[in-house]
């Protein structure tokens, strides 16, 4: 129990030093990069076909698609990561509460599965709205971080599982005399 608690603390301390700094710094470099114009890598290798200038309009739709979505989504995890540390920290393992935040933090993980892709098809679509009737570009794509957040997927729906034979078996074994 003591090697939980201590293993929840240094995790909360890497997330909130390592993580949450890379995530704003990401968040605003992304920003910038798309108020200048520059269309991140990620969204111009797919386009093989060029693009017309980006208007304000396509920068802000961009912005909210590429920028603001992800990092709501990323928050919501955070925020449920936390919790299961600091419930882990008060020695709650197989409690209905773990079990809960647990189960949130997979719904949130099949959301970014889900997005990921999503977004690639949105930015596609709208960086080359400005282009001429034909010219406009519809792409599928699917890459290996969509197989890492896949995996990630997996790895919280199997926890979450997990939590929820504990919990049933805490259970009959607190009914059992």
């Amino acid at each position: 129990m003591i090697n939980i608690k201590r293993y929840a603390l240094f995790l909360k301390i890497i997330l909130i030093l390592g993580c949450i700094p890379t995530f704003v710094h990401g968040f605003f470099k992304t920003t910038i990069n798309w108020i200048n114009g520059l269309v991140p890598k990620n969204v111009a290798a797919g386009l093989e076909i060029f693009y017309q200038s980006i208007t304000p309009t396509v920068k802000a739709l961009c912005i909210f698609i590429d920028v603001v979505i992800p990092s709501i989504i990323l928050i919501f995890g955070f925020i449920y990561f936390v919790k299961i540390l600091n419930l882990f920290k008060k020695g709650e393992i197989f409690s209905k509460p773990v079990f809960l935040c647990f189960k949130r933090l997979a719904r949130v993980a099949f959301i970014w599965v889900i997005y990921s892709p999503i977004s690639f098809i949105l930015l596609g679509l709208i960086v080359t709205m400005n282009n001429p009737k034909g010219s406009r570009y519809l792409a599928i794509g699917f890459n290996t971080q969509d197989i890492l957040n896949i995996i990630v997927f997996g790895f919280f729906s199997i926890i979450t599982s997990i939590m929820y034979e504990g919990l049933v078996l805490k259970k009959q074994s607190d009914l059992t005399v």
